[in-house]
């Protein structure tokens, strides 16, 4: 019998919220389902934020568990409020706690030593990340920190998470590079449950970021993420899936129900 876990995330901000503000565009969803319909065929993407990339419009009416689907941070109106279209359905400031902030922003330098440590950037340059507020697997919140550039002419590139160093609690969350092409990472992103060796253990695919792949993987351009899990062996099943490369991440989170990043 399958074991299925549902879990249920209680969000609770505190009176002392931070308004953050940001501006968000407006995304327009492609629903796919197959890889098939876009296959080799599909052009890399060319948008200015991960957010457009997100496939599924309407994450809160069918929740999936965190083990199959990491779900997104609501930083503007709640799924319910989204759902009744109750107010502040139509909020124009995104709430976080003032604790997110300093978590980010710690983690933020930690970023910019690692990447002048590795001569990625010089002492004191500028350069552009581009992140949202995720849980971790505990369930704690914190931020997944996807790419950074020097500037905005500058081509975007994937962070390794493998080289910063973790000191602060609780971790971000950085790209993990996975290659279907390899039968240990296929059997990671694909395999079942029931399959896998692990009572606990499931399959990444929900998590997947798809991008083409590059002889430097951090300059991989993506194609589509965050695919609905029910779509899983339609992906598993088509070949064009070997010439991608997948990069797990939290999907970005949810303001007003429109997906979005943060770029700093």
């Amino acid at each position: 019998m399958e074991l299925r876990h549902k879990n249920l995330i209680l969000c609770i901000l505190s009176s002392t919220c931070l308004l953050f503000l940001f501006s968000c565009q407006e995304q327009t969803f492609i629903r796919s389902d197959s890889f098939t319909r876009y296959g080799a065929q599909r052009v890399a993407y060319q948008g200015s934020s991960i957010a457009e990339l997100v496939m599924d419009p309407y994450p809160w009416l069918h929740l999936e568990a965190n083990s199959e689907q990491r779900q997104p941070i609501y930083i503007g109106a709640t799924p319910r409020e989204i759902a009744l279209n109750l107010y502040p359905f139509e909020a124009t400031e995104a709430k976080l706690p003032e604790s997110l902030r300093v978590l980010g922003e710690k983690h933020l330098e930690e970023i910019r030593r690692a990447l002048f440590e590795s001569k990625s950037i010089s002492k004191g340059q500028p350069f552009e990340i581009e992140g949202w507020p995720a849980r971790d697997d505990r369930g704690r919140l914190t931020w997944a920190f996807a790419r950074w550039r020097p500037g905005a002419n500058h081509v975007w590139r994937w962070l390794n998470g493998e080289r910063t160093s973790k000191k602060i609690d609780p971790e971000d969350i950085e790209p993990r590079f996975l290659y279907p092409k390899y039968p240990q990472d296929f059997y990671l992103i694909f395999t079942g449950a029931l399959q896998m060796e692990g009572l606990y253990d499931k399959p990444l695919f929900g998590d997947c970021l798809w991008t083409n792949i590059m002889t430097d993987p951090l300059m991989a351009s993506p194609i589509e993420g965050w695919v609905e899990p029910y779509l899983i062996d339609k992906y598993r099943q088509d070949p064009g899936v070997l010439d991608r490369m997948c990069l797990i991440l939290p999907q970005p989170a949810r303001f007003n129900g429109k997906p979005v990043t943060l770029n700093r």
